[in-house]
């Protein structure tokens, strides 16, 4: 059961994208640090819930593989704290950021497309 957990956790990052699975990672930790502190704010709390719920959907939801689609509703909820923790490292120019990970998610998207065996 564990296995497959793994395996669905990692299948649905990969699809997600490492740009925005490595912000959600880091929102993850920034929004555990707010709530242990007692300051977290409601996206920090939402966030640790998403957190939450990933690894739990992983062992029970009764999948193994195939979870990108099935878990398709999860990534509008990945991606708004992703986007609030790149808010939240973004200095005096955002735009910079901001650019860099959407490059990069697009190069993702091709390398995906590229690779894969459908169509």
């Amino acid at each position: 059961m564990l296995a497959a957990a793994g395996l669905n956790l990692v299948e649905f990052f990969y699809w997600l994208g490492m740009p925005l699975a490595l912000l959600f990672f880091f929102a993850a930790a920034s929004a555990v640090r707010a709530v242990v502190r007692r300051r977290a704010s409601a996206v920090e709390l939402f966030t640790v819930a998403a957190a939450v719920l990933l690894p739990l959907l992983a062992v029970f939801s009764g999948s193994i593989g195939e979870v990108a689609r099935l878990w398709i509703f999860l990534i509008p909820v990945l991606t708004l704290a992703g986007a609030a923790e790149l808010d939240r490292l973004a200095g005096p120019r955002p735009q910079v950021l901001l650019q860099m990970v959407m490059i990069c998610q697009f190069a993702w998207m091709c390398l995906l497309k590229a690779r894969q065996d459908f169509w």
